[in-house]
């Protein structure tokens, strides 16, 4: 199981923080992504479209979020003010 780590930068606009087609996902396959709000402020999860009042998952400080990622899944954040969020891959 490949397992992968990193920080990402929230900003005020919407950003790609995870997405399949950079994990090499094998046909049928996916990857668990575990997001950790590490900052002070309030981050939002969603598609491509995701805003701070519109949006798919709404992540508070120290929040933690889980999810699974197929074939061509982008997950994206954006936050009212730049702060950190961390993020877990593994491999399914």
């Amino acid at each position: 199981m490949a397992v992968r780590h990193y920080q990402a930068a929230i900003t005020t606009t919407a950003a790609i923080i995870a997405a399949t087609d950079t994990f090499e996902v094998r046909d049928g396959g996916g990857r668990y992504v575990t997001v950790q709000n590490t900052g002070s402020v309030t981050v939002y999860l969603g598609g491509s479209g995701v805003t701070t009042s519109t949006y798919g998952y709404k992540l508070v400080a120290d929040g933690i979020l889980q999810l699974f990622l197929t074939d061509d899944d982008s997950l994206y954040c954006i936050a009212g003010s730049s702060t950190t969020v961390s993020v877990l891959t593994t491999a399914s």
